[in-house]
């Protein structure tokens, strides 16, 4: 269902800001979905969570919320849309950051 949200629906013309909002959905969530299912597949298999994959899936996550909060600027169907995102999910990229960043300093022993 998530699709749906990806393409503005009042407009039937793309423009700029619209496209890269569009493929920002597309990118970040898709990508985002696969290495969580990596990342719960590899925890599944050996009882241990990938603090990587954890890290990289918070990563695409924050990026997409970035993203469509600097869409949402200039485009006015996202922007509608804006008021039931939250403004703290984008801070996740700050966290992903921090898990990825600690994750290598504590396997370079």
């Amino acid at each position: 269902m998530w699709v749906y949200a990806l393409s503005p629906s009042q407009t039937s013309r793309w423009s700029f800001v619209a496209t890269v909002g569009f493929v920002n959905s597309w990118l970040t969530l898709l990508v985002a979905a696969v290495v969580c299912s990596a990342m719960c597949l590899a925890f599944r298999q050996k009882q241990k969570l990938n603090v990587q994959l954890a890290g990289a899936v918070a990563v695409l996550v924050g990026v997409y919320f970035v993203v469509y909060d600097v869409v949402s600027i200039w485009d006015n169907v996202y922007r509608a849309f804006l008021p039931l995102t939250d403004f703290w999910m984008a801070s996740l990229l700050l966290v992903g950051v921090v898990v990825l960043v600690d994750s290598r300093r504590n396997t370079k022993i």
